[in-house]
């Protein structure tokens, strides 16, 4: 039994999956009303050389209840001709936005399934990959059991494809105040519910950086991590090129971006926290509010609860840096902690960590 392939013939010489290979349609073992709808958002600019790569490999999964939206910044290369080429499988819009923290919102705005997810257009899914998510998704339904977001594996794959490291799945630690504390996404690798992510807004367009992971901090600070579903299974490709934010991050930079748009987030929370002595010193350092990004939190959440976040989290940062060799700035934040907002575990590490510091600050450049 054939799916899509027949309608979409690959290029010229192109062979494998997803040109000339496809996940076969009995590789689904439910019913199609079995598998939630699943939205997938690809926002797009100038990434004509790996797009139909990506295109292909969400269409060829051959998954049954699957609405794949593109949105695309006003290409100037050869974008739209691909664009045209899938236009009967595909939802698409071409025209020129913000960044792609607009084109992915957009997008969500368009979507109607129960799960979402974006994709970029550098990047690829692996077979079987969105069958594995409908069907973690539906067991659990079946089973009268809450899933709230499927945390699955990726690769790192460099620009010809092959295969550089692999990713693990976004961590989840025993409390949400220490996954909030120690926050981190493998963002094309984890689906969240779209009904939720339409209600926290999407993703945030002040930050062009670190949307993904900011989307998930709200995400859990809503709605908390119970029904959170990681799995082992690798089923994407995250490809690292030159042009890519995730090379990018490495250079110096790019990198110092990227902690400055997850600043905005602890100053906000510390602001949010009341915790007017913790403001005072982020402020001194640079971490200075952005009136550009607003922090929406439940009100639910109560103040002590924020602040308990932000020090924790800064925790992490003096871990950070001392195994870094970065021994001056691990002084810094460590002497911003107030250890009694600390978990019990964390409070016992920085009484280590600060004695291991003081030793060895005075040898450190940085």
């Amino acid at each position: 039994m054939f799916g899509k392939i027949l309608l979409l013939p690959p290029p010229m010489g192109k062979t494998g999956f997803p040109w000339n290979q496809e996940v076969p349609p009995q590789n689904y073992r439910l019913t199609a009303e079995q598998y939630p709808k699943i939205t997938i958002v690809t926002p797009s600019f100038n990434q004509g050389q790996f797009i139909e790569q990506t295109i292909r490999s969400v269409l060829l999964q051959n998954y049954p209840n699957l609405e794949y939206i593109v949105m695309d910044g006003g290409s100037t290369d050869n974008t739209l001709e691909i664009l045209q080429k899938y236009d009967k499988f595909i939802t698409w819009k071409s025209e020129k936005d913000s960044g792609q923290s607009e084109a992915i919102n957009k997008g969500i705005a368009l979507g109607t399934g129960e799960l979402f997810n974006w994709l970029n257009s550098d990047d690829y899914y692996l077979p079987d990959y969105l069958r594995r998510i409908g069907e973690l998704y539906a067991e659990r339904k079946a089973a009268a059991e809450d899933c709230t977001a499927i945390c699955t594996r990726s690769y790192f794959v460099l620009e010809d494809g092959e295969i550089s490291s692999t990713n693990g799945h976004t961590p989840i630690y025993a409390s949400s105040l220490e996954t909030l504390a120690k926050i981190s996404i493998n963002q094309p690798a984890t689906f969240l519910l779209l009904e939720r992510v339409k209600a926290l807004g999407g993703v945030s367009r002040a930050l062009h950086y670190s949307m993904d992971w900011e989307l998930w901090f709200r995400y859990l600070l809503n709605y908390g991590q119970a029904g959170v579903v990681t799995d082992e299974f690798i089923g994407m490709c995250f490809r690292l090129h030159g042009e890519s934010k995730t090379m990018q991050e490495s250079d110096a930079a790019m990198a110092s971006k990227f902690e400055e748009n997850m600043w905005q987030v602890y100053r906000a929370l510390a602001e949010l926290g009341k915790d007017a002595a913790l403001c005072k010193q982020l402020d001194t350092l640079g971490f200075v509010k952005n009136a550009a990004y607003n922090l929406v939190i439940p009100t639910a959440v109560k103040p002590a609860e924020l602040r308990q976040i932000a020090h924790n989290h800064l925790y992490t940062k003096v871990n950070k840096a001392y195994y870094q060799s970065a021994f001056r700035r691990a002084n810094m934040f460590a002497k911003m902690i107030d250890s009694s907002q600390l978990l019990p575990q964390l409070k016992k590490d920085l009484r280590y960590l600060r004695l291991r510091i003081f030793f060895k600050k005075w040898f450190s450049k940085d």
